[in-house]
């Protein structure tokens, strides 16, 4: 009788064993699975704030390369207007010859006014489309850099979102160590 009480202990002692192993391969599976949801979840939100930033930075590069447009078409302006100046002053000096010119030499004076003219046109044409240019570019600026806080914004808090879940990450794996090691 002793024998028997001696098997059925040590086979309820062999049952208490497996359920135990089979628990902790449970709980093993279970925290495996944990782990692996919380790197993909802090890999995604890395890859999210990684892509906000891009997005910010994209934006200010942008905003530099439009800037320097800007002092380009300003620079453009500068030489349309001295241009046009000259061209005024050079139809000015022209038209005074004129009439000083022996009548003979006015078919020349008048081709030469009026090709002066033309070109004349020809550049308040171009200085107009560089004004447009440089008042369209402006605006686009205006708009993009007004975005560029909201963007800056999102990209820090998105930043602080992944550091905040990567502590998360390391103490949540930490607690599976100490877990795994328990059992």
């Amino acid at each position: 009788a002793q024998g028997r009480a001696e098997v059925a202990a040590l086979e309820a002692e062999l049952w208490a064993a497996e359920v135990e192993a089979k628990a902790h391969a449970v709980k093993r599976d279970v925290m495996e699975g944990l782990k692996s949801k919380l790197t993909v979840t802090a890999e995604s939100q890395r890859m999210t704030s990684s892509e906000k930033e891009k997005v910010s930075s994209d934006l200010r590069a942008e905003l530099s390369m439009m800037n320097a447009q800007i002092d380009q078409l300003e620079g453009q302006q500068q030489k349309h207007v001295a241009r046009e100046e000259s061209l005024r002053n050079q139809i000015k000096v022209l038209e005074g010859e004129l009439w000083g010119a022996p009548r003979d030499a006015w078919p020349s004076y008048k081709a030469v006014i009026e090709q002066s003219k033309a070109e004349l046109n020809e550049v308040r044409a171009q200085l107009k489309d560089t004004k447009n240019a440089a008042l369209a570019l402006r605006r686009d600026i205006s708009q993009k850099s007004s975005k560029l806080p909201a963007l800056e914004k999102v990209a820090d808090a998105g930043s602080l979102v992944r550091e905040q879940m990567e502590r998360q990450l390391v103490e949540r794996m930490e607690e599976i160590a100490g877990h795994e090691e328990r059992m």
